[in-house]
């Protein structure tokens, strides 16, 4: 079972997330899968925007379990999800 976001532990997943909305607050898809990118809290770049592993639970809700590494900084990381809706 996977951590959640805020209860990162070395070497074991962590769950991130990410939902999106249209402008009547109903749920909606991307055009494609979306990407991530994590970096910690040093600014070391850990994950570079990629779709491998990004999977959808339902419309609008997308995720990806990631292995936090066993030698990573303590801290706070930052994960960005990008995506296009309409070309856009």
């Amino acid at each position: 079972m996977a951590n959640e976001r805020d209860n990162a532990i070395l070497g074991q997943l962590v769950k991130l997330q990410v939902q999106y909305f249209d402008v009547n607050g109903e749920l909606v898809d991307p055009d494609e899968t979306p990407t991530i990118r994590i970096v910690d809290s040093d600014g070391t770049e850990i994950l570079d925007f990629t779709d491998d592993d990004v999977y959808k639970i339902k419309t609008g809700l997308y995720q990806i379990e990631f292995e936090v590494p066993t030698d990573s900084e303590t801290g706070t990381w930052t994960d960005t999800w990008r995506s296009l809706f309409g070309g856009q």
